[in-house]
């Protein structure tokens, strides 16, 4: 269950490191990871399966998740999923667990591991676009690899969801934490921008060329759901972990362009 795994209390540098190491992995061929099977049932609603080989791991793994912005109407976060592991010995199933909390750590390690390597070494503002759950947990990744941030900029297109959020994290955190009243007041002065908006192809995509500083690192964990084409055509470096899995999803209306 999530409250099993979640009492584990595997701190989040583990988890980085951990994703580090499964992408150096990948990088050197050593890993087998197919694009994810991909279904979207309305403009509002998608279902999808990931799945992967890790033989250094000794392990499969297979994680199926539906994710919608409805759901916050059923009082459940925006992802909820689960995860299988299996031997890749015997193949037998060893685990079977609730994907919310490694969907959400997962996540905010992998852009941990892209500040790491990609931001400015003197970056110590940092923007955050959506405030959720992805929203608490990048704080808590960026900490755990850039505890020198100096300040955080939030914006929500909801105001109560914005206003918990900051309130939460200069408690907890001791951040300082500006309230902004759009994205590109987020950006403004910011060396590191994560967008975490709705997944949906016809989502309407506000970020602008121009609006990140120059030096700074965009950190789309939405896929390209906030940025326009001319944003992305704007940068002067574009990464991805996987370029075919990039390419896949244009068939289902993202990074169109």
């Amino acid at each position: 269950s999530q409250e099993s795994i979640t009492a584990i209390n595997l701190p989040m540098i583990e988890i980085i490191n951990a994703v580090e190491f499964s992408l150096i992995e990948k990088a050197y061929g050593r890993t087998e990871m197919p694009p994810k099977h991909w279904i979207p049932v309305n403009e509002q609603r998608f279902f999808s399966a990931m799945s992967s080989a890790v033989p250094t791991c000794d392990v499969a793994v297979c994680k199926w998740q539906s994710g919608s912005a409805l759901n916050n109407n059923f009082g459940l976060p925006y992802l909820t999923g689960l995860l299988m592991i299996n031997s890749l010995e015997t193949g037998l199933t060893l685990a079977i667990m609730d994907a919310t909390w490694i969907t959400a750590k997962r996540t905010a390690a992998a852009s941990a591991v892209a500040i790491r390597h990609l931001a400015r070494t003197d970056a110590d503002v940092v923007g955050i676009i959506g405030c959720g759950i992805q929203g608490r947990m990048h704080v808590e990744a960026i900490l755990a690899i850039w505890p020198k941030i100096r300040q955080l900029r939030a914006y929500d297109i909801l105001p109560t969801s914005l206003d918990r959020y900051c309130t939460e994290i200069q408690q907890t955190q001791g951040l300082n934490v500006v309230s902004c009243n759009n994205a590109r007041e987020v950006a403004a002065g910011a060396h590191v921008v994560i967008t975490g908006g709705p997944i949906e192809p016809n989502a309407q995509r506000v970020m602008e060329s121009g609006w990140l500083e120059k030096g700074a690192l965009g950190i789309a964990i939405d896929y390209d759901c906030y940025w326009k084409p001319s944003a992305m055509h704007a940068v002067d470096q574009f990464f991805t972990d996987d370029i075919i899995q990039m390419e896949h999803l244009k068939e289902y209306g993202y990074f169109a362009d």
